[in-house]
């Protein structure tokens, strides 16, 4: 089976839903917590985390907050 490439902007997405999960599990925060954070259900939580590419800046920000993400990860998260 042929290997697929991923654009760019793929692979970030794909780091970013990557690192919000590991990161998830590190501190122990659940969805219903980022969904509480976000003022979402918590299944919409689950679709962002899935789909990371539906996930608004705005939200991105509100995400990194509470995973207190360091300035360094959110550099290198956002930027292609």
């Amino acid at each position: 089976m042929p290997k697929v490439s991923l654009d760019p902007m793929q692979k970030k997405q794909w780091e970013i839903q990557r690192y919000i999960i590991g990161e998830m599990k590190l501190r122990h925060i659940t969805q219903q917590d980022l969904a509480d954070e976000l003022e979402i259900s918590q299944p919409a939580v689950r679709y962002l985390i899935n789909h990371a590419q539906s996930i608004s800046y705005s939200q991105l920000l509100i995400i990194f907050k509470v995973l207190e993400t360091t300035d360094e990860d959110r550099r290198r998260l956002t930027t292609l």
